[in-house]
């Protein structure tokens, strides 16, 4: 990704501005905004040691963590996504009850972080596994199924701060799938990809990709779906005390989709935009406490 491009619409940006991927609100909350941390590898410094050659970690303060971005992108973004996340942290902090629109908010923000945090390390390492970017965050935020788990570790473990666990690797580079955040005492484990809960959750999913043509050599398999939970809906190891939260998305496919069908109208939050219900510990909850 090109330094001079937005980070929200990937286009030349316009009135340039710096956005924030970890929000200054969140630097502040957790410590000292101007506090030097470190921001994986250096792959452009290499330096000698004892005859050896060995990799330069990246240091610098946190709040000159900064991406370009359009002035308009930033405001349209930035702004709605950052306040809604900074009442929504403060209230799972507190242990104040949260409502399914607030969880989707959150995790929207949490979709910004990964993708942004993604596209932002591609700059800092000036690309160099050569990805060819094929979405910005505009495209990235609400628009695959989602998992976040959360976990809640004693005050006294940890010290205020702020770490996130997979962004400066090759796995993340080819594929920002997932990502785990850590803000203070609580872990957040974000997870977003296409068809990871459809099928599982009862809905209509991606059955599989048939070679037809060289005009058209992927055909999509839209099955209409088992109208019903199957589990577990995890298939991998979780801590038992985290909250496990589930949504839904099948936007991209939305043209396949029937609104009007009991199932799918019974257990989405809004059909149109195709978004499903927010599912926890297999079922719709609406109000809940992490």
């Amino acid at each position: 990704m090109s330094d001079h491009k937005c980070i929200f619409c990937g286009k030349d940006a316009t009135n340039k501005t710096k956005e924030h991927v970890i929000p200054q609100w969140l630097i502040r909350m957790t410590g000292d905004h101007r506090r030097i941390a470190n921001f994986g590898t250096d792959f452009n410094q290499i330096i000698n040691s004892d005859g050896n050659k060995a990799v330069k970690p990246r240091m610098f303060s946190f709040n000159s963590l900064t991406f370009p971005a359009c002035r308009d992108c930033n405001e349209k973004y930035g702004k709605i996504l950052e306040n809604n996340a900074f009442t929504i942290l403060n209230k799972i902090m507190n242990e104040e009850l949260i409502s399914e629109t607030e969880i989707m908010h959150f995790m929207d923000w949490l979709d910004k972080i990964r993708i942004g945090l993604w596209l932002g390390f591609d700059i800092l390492n000036q690309n160099p596994f050569d990805v060819k970017h094929k979405f910005y965050l505009e495209k990235r935020i609400g628009y695959h199924d989602r998992i976040l788990l959360v976990y809640r570790a004693s005050k006294n473990d940890l010290p205020n701060g702020i770490n996130f666990i997979g962004p400066d690797t090759p796995a993340f580079a080819f594929l920002p799938c997932c990502l785990t955040i850590r803000i203070n005492n609580f872990f957040f484990f974000n997870v977003s990809k296409e068809n990871i809960l459809l099928e599982k959750l009862g809905f209509p999913f991606l059955e599989r990709f048939v070679l037809n043509n060289e005009l058209n050599p992927i055909k999509i398999k839209i099955n209409e779906g088992h109208k019903k939970i199957s589990t577990p809906i995890l298939n991998f190891f979780t801590i038992d005390t985290s909250v496990k939260i589930f949504q839904p998305i099948y936007k991209a496919y939305i043209n396949d989709i029937d609104c009007n069908e009991e199932y799918i109208k019974n257990n989405s939050f809004n059909c149109k935009e195709g978004l499903g219900n927010i599912f926890s510990e297999y079922k719709i909850v609406t109000k809940f406490r992490i």
